[in-house]
């Protein structure tokens, strides 16, 4: 079978080429390379070299790959695209020209790099170092003709081996950055990576969408994310957004699978019996609503293998991490409500009736090894749930919940007021041990929770089991169940998680002080009722005796109005990102806290610290809308300062054409539609007639995905979003003029201009191309650099031109590139003579920048003069006040 399949593609590869010696070598080679990459079936290949296209075609049909051809010739490069436009594959496979000396790419980027000609590469200033730099860790790199390389590639870092003609150099997996194989990070509950390279954000590593979940009225459109091998996985409803309530449409809930270092797509399973019809009768939800407890652990993954639950009530199967092949499904494991996994065993809660017991499974064989005599009660009290608003909702039957965690010697859990150990190898019960509640946590929340443990945080580490009510931390002795030690917390809001957020970071267990402060509560500027309480300081306690061994002070990082977010927290090494408002960086170390208002996770998931990298799954939420980051968004640290360019360097921004001052013409009449909403002012009207019973005149296919056209000088324009490029048609009968490839998508209509067509691309440039033939005036470097990053399954530039070019009637044109004021140095504003590309006026908008001692907000000044256009009272800043006395959110009590 796999034969045919692969003969199948040789022969459409063949079609699209023609069939020749040169490329069924490179249809072999690309068989080769992806045969002995089996740890890599898909990704972004970066193929490298002045004619190796054929290559990078033949490997995009080889996986989920996205390619791209690298030319280190520019002349070549017009040849190379036309090439791959020819094969049908524009978008999957793309070509960009770059020098040797450094390849266009962020840190921890690339899974397969093909050099077929090393010495000719490394001539024209290609590292191994650099190599090294932009592969993804286990990502792997071939070289072609590198016979004295070896020792090279040792001192670079790479492990090496020989595989045929090449040399294959593999990337191993840093020491420095971990993996989140748990909702919890592991099996033992305990929600601290082992990295030390996650820091506070500073650049885009990759984005995707979906951008927007259904309202947080309703239960999260994601419901679990985790991580293993670089690779991503999470459940998420793909249903539209737009259905909230009760409907006769289904939810589309996926397993699905990514990439963890660049994004691009790999696989996703379909998952049935999910969603709200699942466990309540009704689709709202009055926040922060019921749903099942704990319903993001049943979700694990492990090397090359995925336990999953399909359906609310399925038994777990067993999935093949690189393919999304379903492997086995375990016998007896139906209605598994929590999985961890630990030394090749499962450890399942599976519920019964209104209980539950537990069961530890081979996870190789599929045989049951032990299940416990006695099913418990566990435990259905979590938050405080607001009344339903001007009506009421159904009730809800919660299942219950033990929060298992393991550390390979117990299983730990709760039982109704009890915490109880089971012998990891035999499921005897080893003890049973009250937890030492206090009355403040009968009714924490106004939640009637008397002689009930919460479900917040069980950890196993050490020998020693650390949970927490609202208003207490105790630790007990693993083997025996004795209460070591206990402190004292203190129960902030209903959605604040504190009692939640308890994490064992080098031998200490650090949780916030149950000594507040409060501050008077403000909305623009004034005195408001009610005051905000927040901790001082956050406590490591010493694991096994309680004692407090280091307390840094918090300052006023929380002191703002506001709810914490629905979610818990997680922590690394170093830092604990809460999410007060967005994402504060806990400084443990050095107690140099930070402030990130503009990013936050998803409700009841939240984020997820690993791969060196912070995941920021979409958000449903509108406060902070104007500068909040919105999709999967993944973060990466400050970049190294051997690895930055600065704009200074780019001395070739602007590059003249082969038409540059050839293209005059004449300007748009009243009849043409020259623009995005037909003019500067983005009017959206035009002077002419429509017909009142119009009829077809011509169609057209030009690409799989387009923009809204614009029309002009008898011819319409119109991009091809994903294929990167810009068609011209005849606008008389549709006949097609010309084609013009960018370096990545275009998203938005171009602009016409006295006889030029001019469009922004999220390469991060900006071109003017003449409207009569679609030769190149000019084109403009937006971006400061050239570092490309994942962006929806594709390569973009970290600063993408979105949008249409507002061309002004003094003829400037006006764009932005960037993605963020946040990120990457912020969004550059320009504005270029219209004709020659010639820069008139530059800028940059970067930050608010908040200082954690008074929580202010101020602008970094941009870097150069605003445009004249900007600068009268009547007309758009684009820098306005922001302040963080927004609207204050009342709470609905419960009647």
């Amino acid at each position: 079978m796999k034969f045919v399949i692969s003969a199948l593609i040789l022969m459409v590869l063949n079609v699209c080429f023609g069939a020749s010696p040169a490329f069924a070598g490179a249809v072999a080679d690309a068989k080769f390379i992806t045969a002995a990459s089996d740890d890599c079936p898909g990704g972004i290949c970066v193929v490298l070299g002045d004619d190796d296209v054929d290559l990078a075609v033949a490997l995009s049909s080889r996986g989920r790959f996205v390619v791209q051809a690298l030319v280190p010739d520019k002349k070549a490069l017009a040849a190379a695209r036309s090439r791959i436009r020819s094969s049908g594959r524009y978008g999957t496979v793309s070509a960009e020209y770059s020098k040797c000396d450094r390849l266009p790419y962020a840190e921890n980027l690339i899974n397969l790099i093909v050099v077929e000609n090393y010495p000719d590469a490394s001539a024209k200033g290609l590292s191994a170092d650099e190599v090294f730099r932009v592969l993804a860790p286990l990502g792997a790199a071939y070289f072609g003709h590198a016979e004295n390389l070896a020792a090279k590639l040792t001192e670079s870092g790479f492990e090496i081996s020989r595989v045929g003609a090449w040399i294959k150099a593999v990337k191993p997996w840093p020491k420095e950055i971990d993996e989140w194989t748990h909702n919890l990070h592991d099996a033992d509950g305990n929600p601290v990576a082992n990295d030390s390279v996650v820091a506070p954000p500073k650049h885009y590593q990759w984005i995707s969408g979906p951008l927007w979940l259904r309202s947080h009225e309703s239960d999260s459109s994601v419901r679990t994310i985790v991580t293993s091998r670089g690779r991503l996985f999470y459940i998420a409803d793909e249903a539209p957004i737009s259905l909230v309530g009760d409907h006769d449409l289904p939810d589309k809930w996926f397993l699905i699978a990514r990439d963890a270092f660049n994004g691009v797509p790999l696989w996703k399973v379909p998952i049935k019996d999910w969603g709200w019809r699942a466990w309540k009768p009704s689709w709202f939800t009055p926040r922060p609503g019921v749903i099942p407890l704990n319903i993001e652990k049943r979700l694990v993954a492990i090397d090359d293998k995925v336990y999953v639950t399909l359906g609310y009530r399925a038994p777990v199967s067993e999935i093949d991490a690189k393919t999304g092949e379903i492997l086995k499904v375990y016998d007896g494991t139906a209605r598994t409500a929590e999985i961890l996994y630990r030394d090749g065993l499962l450890v399942l809660t599976v519920l019964e009736e209104e209980r539950a017991r537990v069961k530890v499974v081979d996870a190789k064989t599929g045989k049951t090894l032990w299940t416990s005599a006695n099913s418990y009660g566990g435990t259905i009290t979590d938050y405080y749930r607001f009344s339903a608003m001007r009506g009421s909702v159904p009730a809800a039957k919660v299942d219950p919940t033990l929060n298992t965690a393991t550390d390979g010697d117990v299983v730990a859990f709760l039982d109704g007021e009890d915490v109880v150990c089971l012998n990891y190898k035999s499921g005897n019960e080893r003890w049973r041990t009250r937890f030492p509640l206090v009355e403040a946590d009968f009714n924490a929340g106004r939640i009637d929770a008397l002689h009930k443990l919460w479900a917040g945080t069980l950890i196993v580490k050490d020998g020693v089991v650390v949970h927490a009510s609202p208003n207490q931390l105790a630790a007990f002795s693993a083997s025996s169940g004795e209460i070591l030690w206990n402190q004292p917390k203190k129960y902030l809001q209903h959605l604040w998680y504190e009692w939640k957020d308890v994490f064992v970071i080098d031998g200490l267990v650090w949780t916030w002080s149950a000594e507040l402060a409060q501050e008077r509560l403000e909305t623009g500027g004034k005195p408001a009722k009610g005051s905000s309480s927040f901790p001082v300081s956050v406590n490591g306690y010493d694991l096994h005796t309680g004692k407090i061994a280091k307390k840094v002070p918090l300052g006023k990082i929380f002191k703002t109005h506001h709810h914490h977010r629905c979610y818990r927290n997680k922590a690394t090494l170093r830092y604990i990102i809460a999410s007060r408002r967005g994402s504060e960086f806990v400084d443990l170390d050095e107690g140099n806290h930070s402030v990130h208002n503009w990013v936050r996770g998803t409700c009841h998931v939240g984020m997820m610290p690993a791969n060196g990298l912070q995941y920021a799954p979409p958000h449903p939420c509108v406060c902070y809308i104007d500068e909040k980051l919105n999709g999967m968004n993944v973060l990466a640290p400050a970049i190294q300062p051997q690895y930055l360019r600065t704009v200074g360097e780019r001395s070739d921004r602007l590059e003249r054409g082969p038409a540059y001052g050839q293209a005059g013409g004449k300007a748009s009449g009243p009849e043409d539609w020259p623009t995005y909403r037909n003019d500067s002012l983005r009017s959206g009207s035009a002077d002419t007639e429509v017909p009142s019973e119009p009829e077809l005149l011509w169609q057209q296919t030009v690409g799989t995905k387009i923009t809204s056209p614009i029309l002009a000088d008898s011819r319409i324009f119109v991009p091809l979003i994903d294929e990167h490029h810009v068609a011209a048609l005849n606008a008389a009968d549709g006949g097609k003029i010309w084609k013009y490839s960018a370096g990545a998508r275009i998203d938005s209509p171009p602009t016409y201009y006295r006889g030029t067509v001019i469009f922004g691309s999220a390469d991060g440039w900006v071109y003017c191309l003449r409207a009569s033939d679609g030769e190149l005036v000019w084109r403009f470097a937006a971006a400061p650099e050239e570092r490309q990053i994942g962006a929806f399954g594709q390569l973009e530039s970290a600063w993408p031109v979105h949008g249409s070019v507002l061309v002004h009637q003094n003829g400037v044109a006006y764009f932005a590139a960037g993605r963020s004021s946040h990120l990457d140095g912020g969004v550059y504003l320009y504005g270029l003579d219209a004709i020659t590309g010639e820069l008139r006026h530059e800028a940059k908008l970067q930050g608010p920048h908040y200082d954690v001692d008074d929580i202010s907000q101020n602008y970094q000044l941009p870097m150069g003069s605003l445009p004249d256009i900007m600068q009268g009272d009547d007309q758009l800043i684009y820098m306005r006040e922001l302040t963080f006395n927004d609207k204050l959110e009342k709470e609905i009590a419960p009647p």
